[in-house]
């Protein structure tokens, strides 16, 4: 089966009707899963979406749970001292690129996992060349 990994944030535009990606992102998350694709994240993309939604957006809790919920809907693919080590490789390769631990470890991941497509928000993760090669997919409203 095909597989989508999403970045942080799409899942925090999908998840706040009220975000200047909000439907760019649910457009694009709507094609992957039209095409056949398997929607899936890590535990840390849901940490960081959770912690950005929490501390950024929202005055309590209850908003932040919603990304906790929507994990649920999603195949949560874990992380391997493999991808850790993958992650840093990609960080000191691209010293140049405005990328956080997450970033590369979602790259790390979707690399090993032969990801068909990353979504992310960030233009950034598209300069970062994985083999095999896996999609970007810039999400963001235009």
């Amino acid at each position: 089966m095909e597989l989508t990994v999403l970045d942080t944030g799409p899942i925090v535009a999908l998840l706040r009707a009220d975000d200047a990606d909000h439907t760019s992102s649910v457009a694009a998350i709507k094609h992957s899963a039209k095409q056949g694709r398997l929607l899936s994240t890590t535990w840390e993309v849901i940490s960081e979406a959770y912690t950005v939604i929490r501390y950024r957006f929202a005055r309590d809790a209850t908003p932040a749970l919603n990304v906790l919920r929507w994990a649920e809907t999603v195949d949560v693919l874990s992380t391997e001292p493999a991808d850790r080590a993958r992650a840093h490789d990609i960080l000191g390769r691209h010293l140049n690129l405005k990328l956080s631990y997450v970033d590369a470890l979602v790259l790390a991941v979707s690399e090993r996992r032969h990801a068909d497509e990353l979504m992310t928000l960030d233009n950034e993760l598209a300069a970062v060349r994985l083999s095999p090669p896996v999609r970007v997919t810039v999400a963001r409203a235009s």
